[in-house]
């Protein structure tokens, strides 16, 4: 079974842009599933929109961070469906 590790999104945002800072992470994230909580979505979303970035520039985030398949169907669940609504 795999470990799970929830990261934030200051962590978020130094991996998935390789900052220098990302070294700091790697041994506590190696062989984890990693996991954003849906505060950390929304707040990686806002400030991609507030940034002013376009579609082309949101989408690559959306897919990185955003929630897995299921979740985006909605799976049942309201979380589900209003991740899907807001994403």
């Amino acid at each position: 079974m795999s470990d799970y590790v929830i990261i934030d999104t200051d962590v978020f945002s130094a991996i998935t842009s390789s900052r220098a800072t990302a070294t700091r992470y790697e041994a506590v994230l190696r062989d984890k599933t990693q996991a954003l909580t849906f505060v950390s979505i929304a707040e990686l979303l806002y400030g991609a929109r507030h940034a002013g970035w376009g579609e082309r520039k949101r989408a690559p985030l959306r897919r990185t961070a955003g929630p897995d398949r299921d979740q985006r169907k909605g799976s049942g669940n309201k979380l589900g469906r209003l991740i899907h609504r807001v994403l």
